[in-house]
């Protein structure tokens, strides 16, 4: 319980910085529009906001990054810190293999949905946001956010749900759609049902009692959320635009693979390297 009440505090905290930004804008600007010239100050209170998140989940999760140094430690003693650089570069370069596999996917997708393909918003900020403020852009975007989305997104819901099947796809989802829309009762909807269903799974025993075999408790339970899901964010469901959604297929696709590389590792610093790297190259390619 105390691990699930953590991923929770994790997902609220995170989302209230996310708020944060937007309440600053107001505050120092007296709107949430901005002109091209006050990126800076959007720039200064994402940089502020990152660091924050960055530093309370190193305290919240500190035990998971100080279990991840341990191992690499070891490793390092015992002469194998060039093979833990190569798991790292293997890591990275199968992330990039998998993106442009995810790519070329979503291409498809737009083109038989009739959909010109456009930058998802989250990027395209992002890309404003470099060109105002560089370096405390690219101190934010790879060194902060990889540490503060791992710690949230991996870290804690791999705390809390040891199924790992249930743990990478609720990692992906949560992480793909918090790119996409902010709306906490869909966020939270989401990592209930990963909750609900690792919980059948760890007793799966008890359900057996009532005649109720795994699959069909399983089938039952996706039809609920599917109801769910539908019945209460069905306007923001049909809201978010086209462009948004084949987007964050990508985003989705990211979070799992790295959750992967956290399961399968089980050390979150792999995953917080790998995705440091993969915003570095983001980084270069759009800065040259």
């Amino acid at each position: 319980m105390k691990n699930i009440i953590k991923m929770f505090i994790a997902v609220l905290f995170f989302l209230f910085f996310q708020y944060a930004v937007s309440i600053g804008l107001i505050v120092f600007l007296g709107t949430t529009y901005v002109e091209a010239h006050e990126y800076y100050v959007i720039t200064l209170l994402n940089f502020i906001n990152d660091l924050g998140v960055c530093i309370f989940m190193i305290i919240m999760l500190w035990k998971v990054i100080k279990k991840g140094f341990n191992s690499w430690k070891n490793k390092i003693k015992r002469h194998k810190f060039i093979s833990l650089l190569w798991d790292i570069w293997v890591g990275f370069c199968a992330l990039l293999v998998f993106k442009y596999v995810i790519s070329i996917l979503c291409s498809l997708i737009s083109l038989a949905l009739g959909v010109t393909e456009e930058t998802v918003a989250n990027q395209q900020i992002i890309e404003e946001l470099l060109g105002s403020a560089t370096v405390m852009m690219t101190i934010a975007t790879c060194i902060f956010a990889p540490i503060a989305e791992e710690l949230v997104f991996r870290g804690a819901f791999k705390e809390a749900i040891k199924n790992k099947k249930v743990f990478i796809t609720v990692s992906g989802l949560i992480f793909g759609f918090m790119h996409v829309t902010q709306n906490l009762f869909l966020l939270l909807g989401i990592m209930a049902f990963g909750l609900f269903v690792d919980y059948a799974i760890e007793h799966k025993e008890k359900f057996k009692k009532f005649c109720v075999t795994e699959k069909t408790l399983y089938i039952g339970v996706i039809i609920l959320f599917i109801i769910l899901l539908i019945g209460n964010n069905s306007q923001i469901l049909l809201s978010v635009d086209k462009n948004e959604i084949i987007g964050s297929i990508v985003y989705i696709s990211l979070g799992c693979f790295l959750a992967h590389i956290y399961a399968k590792s089980d050390n979150i610093l792999y995953s917080i390297v790998v995705h440091a790297l993969n915003n570095i190259l983001s980084v270069l390619m759009v800065l040259l």
